[in-house]
């Protein structure tokens, strides 16, 4: 058997120190480039094997390492080598990284490949200290459109299942004890056969990550668990497909129309547009103005352990003197707590429109945290708002605890709870219509309220360990001391096409508030000279917009890219937005009354473009 092979040295994540053997062969890839052998297509980068495809129907959305602390944190490696060797059976790179924490020292060998039987991914991770772990092993992503497809689940009892993949998102696991799984789609037979642990399955969608995730070790085991020094993990993923016997060669079947959907602002159609406080305590803070626009309310998050009066001196300012109304969000851990900042706010002249109380344990609205709360409104006459801080899994397993006459119910949204990679971040977009429509099932058409929406989460919901600041930090509160909870993209391009991105996706889905980012700060929507970031001028394109008719133009654009066309007073106006990789072209678009011509629209960019003719 004939191979070449090539070997890099790299001394940083992601940096290439030296290159290594000459004599690449013609089929070598870029960096972050596809590979592909026959019917085989994928692209590797981060350390991830990802868009696996066979002759042009999606396989798996990605199979890769992940290894999580005993605080769910991801633990991100060093990459020590790669190889790459073409043979005659396929192309392979193999790549060590070292993954260290404070909990853990690893090392772990990956070989990703695409090959005549198909794409795989093995690992070997070893121990190189005793090392506390929550996860350590592989995990697949199946595609999220998969939702409401039949499976057959072969189990590792031996026995094999039907199983349909859940349109409405399921709460806890579709199904356990995976040892393989095979479907039928777009005329291809697929067999996705997993080694080396038993694996189950859960559905993405409850962090808005638009995937089925498969992965090991069943969570039914404890964790944190410990591998000892020199212990070895050894897994696989291998996918396999082949056209299904009744069709004729590749079938791609046509996609579900992407919707139409037709508001009008001045009726309600439109959610309200809310701000977050900002949890960094600044010298001068600004006010929550967006230019010429005043967000409908400021959501100020607070515990009963919380620098009260620092935070109410910040969220006047914020408020324009209590000018603008106040959501006011408590997390506390007794009747006692609740009571106590409820009574501090009710002695200060911020407008309280908004009260909402989860438990400090659960981050739910309990049944007793709910009965203090009414008992406490009455100095208020606020508008009550049940649910969780956390995220759409939070609100999803506990809906049936959640009283049934609050005025609202809330989750928050953030696309990095499991990997921070820009092209996931995207794809979180695609997810948000059906979590919508979940939540909407769940409260039965009751008010919806979403948010905060933020790049990073606010808290982590999930942790095994206590941490943070005492009461006497004044620094900030809540995020300011949550570890990665400010992302270096805030301020860029990408945050503002995606954060366009996310509200178009709103637009006629019957949410009745939005809240997004912070008004100020390293988590806001301003530049540190003031002025309004990529995601402040978002956010005040739709809210110039919320009193005209609002049109959601998914059934007109090609994927990847989201746009809304907003009339009012005989003028259009279209915003088109891409916070995807590569650049797309919008061709001539007639809606509405209104002639559009085409434009391209870079990577990570809005665009906006004035309409011709009248609203028809």
């Amino acid at each position: 058997m004939n191979s070449v092979g090539v070997t890099r040295q790299i001394g940083q994540e992601g940096a290439i120190d030296s290159g290594g053997a000459s004599g690449a062969s013609t089929g070598a890839r870029t960096d972050d480039g596809p590979l592909a052998w026959g019917p085989w297509s994928a692209k590797l980068a981060d350390r991830e094997l990802f868009g696996i495809e066979f002759d042009g129907s999606r396989v798996l959305d990605g199979v890769r390492l992940a290894v999580r602390d005993p605080d769910w944190y991801t633990l991100r490696g060093v990459v020590e080598t790669e190889d790459q060797v073409w043979t005659d059976d396929g192309l392979s790179v193999t790549v060590v990284e070292r993954l260290t924490s404070d909990d853990a020292d690893l090392t772990a060998e990956i070989r990703f490949a695409i090959e005549n039987q198909g794409a795989s991914v093995g690992l070997r991770l070893r121990a190189l200290r005793d090392s506390a772990v929550n996860r350590a092993g592989l995990v697949a992503l199946l595609p999220g459109t998969l939702a409401g497809s039949d499976l057959t689940v072969d189990t590792v009892d031996g026995y094999s299942h039907p199983l349909r993949l859940p349109v409405q998102v399921s709460p806890y696991q579709p199904c356990l004890g995976i040892k393989g799984l095979r479907w039928t789609r777009d005329g291809v037979d697929v067999e996705v056969d997993f080694a080396g642990d038993t694996f189950e399955m859960e559905d993405q969608r409850n962090w808005c990550d638009f995937s089925f995730k498969v992965y090991n070790r069943p969570l039914g085991l404890p964790f944190p668990y410990m591998l000892r020094k020199d212990a070895v993990i050894s897994q696989s993923v291998v996918a396999r497909a082949r056209h299904a016997p009744q069709s004729e060669g590749r079938r791609i079947s046509a996609a579900s129309p992407r919707s139409w959907r037709s508001v009008d602002g001045g009726r309600g159609g439109l959610p309200t547009f809310d701000l977050g406080a900002s949890t960094r305590f600044l010298d001068s803070p600004p006010s929550a103005d967006l230019g010429c626009e005043v967000p409908d309310a400021l959501v100020l998050e607070v515990t009963d352990r919380d620098p009260l009066g620092r935070i109410a001196e910040q969220a006047r300012r914020e408020t324009r003197g209590a000018g603008i109304p106040l959501d006011l969000r408590v997390r506390a851990g007794s009747e006692a707590g609740l009571e106590s900042v409820l009574d501090f706010f009710g002695q200060t002249d911020l407008r309280i429109a908004r009260l909402a109380a989860f438990d400090a344990s659960t981050l739910v609205t309990e049944s007793d945290v709910w009965r203090s709360l009414v008992r406490l409104n009455r100095s208020f006459g606020a508008e009550l708002v049940a649910g969780t801080c956390g995220h759409f899994a939070e609100f999803n397993r506990n809906v049936h605890r959640f009283p049934s006459d609050a005025d609202g119910y809330c989750f928050s949204l953030s696309p990095q709870m499991h990997v921070q990679e820009q092209r996931h971040i995207r794809e979180v977009v695609d997810a948000i219509p059906g979590v919508i429509a979940s939540a909407r099932e769940l409260v039965e058409g009751r008010p919806l309220l979403i948010g905060p929406i933020t790049l990073r989460p606010r808290l982590n919901a999930v942790a095994t360990r206590e941490g943070g600041p005492g009461p006497s930090d004044l620094a900030g509160f809540g995020p300011e001391y949550v570890s990665e909870s400010t992302d270096a993209r805030q301020g860029t391009p990408f945050a503002g096409a995606w954060t366009a991105a996310c509200l178009a996706q709103l637009i006629g889905s019957e949410v009745a508030e939005v809240c997004l980012y912070e008004s100020s700060g390293p988590r806001g929507i301003r530049e540190p000279d003031g002025h309004l970031s990529a995601c402040g001028e978002a956010i005040e394109w739709f809210l110039g917009h919320r009193r005209g008719t609002i049109h959601e133009l998914g059934a007109f654009l090609p994927t990847g890219a989201y746009g809304v066309v907003a009339a009012r007073d005989g003028t259009g106006e279209i915003l088109l937005t891409n916070p995807g990789c590569d650049e797309i072209d919008v061709p001539e678009i007639v809606v509405g009354g209104f002639r559009f011509p085409g434009i391209v629209v870079p990577a990570c960019r809005v665009r906006i473009v004035k309409g011709e003719g009248a609203m028809g």
